[in-house]
């Protein structure tokens, strides 16, 4: 299901009915997704398996976006942004998508077919993404979208089974401590003397870094691990 990020059928339908739904929206939805599976040549037995389950997850999501657009002023896909960071470095991302809210603030969406990161680790700025595309539109950083005080910021994830799909708030509270660390991060790596560490806050010790054999970590690592094949 990942191939060709289906949650995003979800994008398409807002770019084709930006204002009120149809009443047979779960429908067009799911019209959409089996558009885009032809044009991917997704096999007949991986639809067999996924298209119920995206049927299941359309029908919970228009459900939940008739509620939404009650209080979204308009709604905007696959924004690029860009904002300064530091002497010379920018940071740039594309949120896949912002509403902007009747209050005059913003919601940034971002969608998922697998599991959006925990909260422990949205905490500890292991998956600061979505807390940085607030620092991005509380600064401006998305173009004509302005200056936007970011009142939501959720991970919307497609599953299709038993539970449908989620909507998994993140406390905009870490917003300004997760864009804090990253320009702390550029300017400590602005000394020249300061190290490159292959392993910085690791998921898990025993699962290679990209750049483990450049710093012979097997080597020196005290417990070690044993390659797959061995």
């Amino acid at each position: 299901m990942a191939r060709g990020r289906p949650e995003l059928r979800s994008v398409g339908m807002l770019k084709r009915f930006p204002g009120s739904l149809p009443p047979d929206a779960a429908v067009r939805l799911s019209e959409i997704a089996d558009e885009v599976f032809a044009a991917q040549g997704i096999p007949k037995a991986a639809l067999a398996l996924w298209r119920p389950r995206f049927v299941h997850a359309a029908s919970w999501f228009v459900g939940e976006e008739r509620t939404r657009r009650e209080r979204i002023d308009k709604s905007f896909v696959e924004v690029d942004g860009r904002i300064a960071i530091g002497d010379g470095f920018s940071l740039s991302g594309r949120a896949d998508r912002i509403d902007i809210l009747a209050t005059g603030g913003a919601a940034i969406l971002d969608y998922k077919t697998g599991s959006p990161p925990t909260g422990k680790q949205i905490k500890a700025f292991l998956a600061p993404q979505l807390l940085l595309e607030g620092a991005m539109i509380r600064r401006g950083g998305f173009g004509d979208l302005g200056e936007r005080n970011p009142d939501e910021l959720l991970y919307v994830r497609y599953g299709g089974g038993r539970e449908p799909g989620e909507f998994q708030p993140v406390d905009i509270a870490l917003i300004e401590e997760a864009f804090a660390r990253l320009q702390q991060r550029f300017a400590d790596f602005a000394v020249p003397s300061m190290a490159y560490l292959p392993r910085v806050k690791p998921y898990r010790a025993d699962i290679a870094g990209e750049y483990d054999h450049l710093s012979r970590v097997r080597e020196w690592s005290l417990s070690g691990w044993e390659d797959a094949d061995e």
